[in-house]
């Protein structure tokens, strides 16, 4: 399904954590009980066993106006949080969440009106209108550059791109 990103209103990433601890104290108490009596079987149920943090779901729920809602899976099954799949996937979230951050600081922000020159406006002096341009410009081409970067990713769509330029070019 087809959002447009001027609907966007928020999102949220849900990670559901799990302890996990994995002991064989029966195992290492039989091995220990055969090579050394008593002794080593009390040792061996006593010691190893791994404690760890696994990751059991992993998404990001976007939610736009009027109620519809999309969640982008990216762990649907326990996994080590050091594990190179997780960190792959945290690191895909957090990209997404980047974009969808991006979308919705844009959609926040006001449309800039640019008045007909009135002959009676006072000129300002060209120092100040230089380094305000400079800034304009620069914050311009910034978010075209992020813009064009949602385009290459699929993010937004075509009409969705030319029409946020137009927006920011003030065409």
């Amino acid at each position: 399904m087809i959002y447009d990103y001027s609907d966007l209103v928020s999102f949220h990433r849900n990670t559901v954590y799990k302890n996990v601890s994995k002991h064989h104290r029966i195992t290492r108490g039989a091995v220990g009980g055969a090579l050394f009596g008593g002794a080593g079987a009390v040792v061996g149920a006593m010691t190893g066993g791994k404690d760890y943090r696994a990751v059991k779901k992993m998404s990001v729920s976007v939610y736009f106006k009027n109620g519809p809602e999309f969640e982008q899976k990216y762990v649907q099954f326990e996994t080590k949080e050091d594990s190179w799949s997780y960190r792959t996937a945290s690191s895909s979230a957090s990209q997404l969440e980047g974009h969808l951050r991006f979308i919705i600081n844009q959609n926040a922000t006001p449309v800039q009106v640019v008045a007909a020159p009135d002959s009676r406006q006072q000129p300002q002096p060209e120092n100040e209108s230089k380094v305000e341009n400079d800034t304009s410009d620069k914050e311009s081409f910034d978010q075209l550059r992020e813009l064009k970067k949602l385009l290459d990713e699929g993010v937004i769509t075509q009409d969705d791109f030319d029409s946020k330029k137009k927006k920011i070019l003030g065409i």
